[in-house]
């Protein structure tokens, strides 16, 4: 007998090779499926990539295994000085990552434009200041 997915997830590039949207549906829990999310975004990230926007939109629940992917995921793109952020977050989603203090650390937007505007203005602003 054949299980559906606890996760999928798909990436689609953002205008180049240096950008992409991982969109998500489903749980992000303690499962291989994401595991093999985390894998394809770290696998991204250390081929160059420079923005990784997570659009969680489909997620309808997350445990502590999901909290910890999420959780690698940012230790990675600042390892790697790429950006990564949240896109979409349902409420009970956001709720969870209040709890566990990680909806202040990670850059979170409404909409992928929005989140796409942010990282336009983040980078001007490290143009504009080198030494910081």
């Amino acid at each position: 007998m054949w299980n559906k997915p606890t996760l999928e997830f798909e990436q689609e590039p953002l205008g180049d090779a240096a950008g992409a949207m991982f969109r998500l549906s489903g749980k992000l829990i303690g499962t291989r499926e994401s595991y093999d999310f985390l894998d394809s975004v770290r696998k991204f990230l250390h081929e160059g990539g420079r923005t990784a926007l997570i659009d969680l939109s489909g997620v309808d629940r997350v445990t502590s295994p999901g909290v910890g992917i999420l959780a690698a995921l940012y230790t990675t793109a600042i390892r790697a000085n790429a950006r990564i952020a949240l896109v979409a977050v349902p409420e009970a989603v956001r709720s969870l990552l209040k709890v566990v203090l990680l909806w202040d650390l990670l850059p979170h937007y409404e909409t992928k434009e929005e989140a796409l505007n942010a990282g336009e203005s983040q980078a001007r602003v490290r143009e504009a200041n080198p030494e910081e």
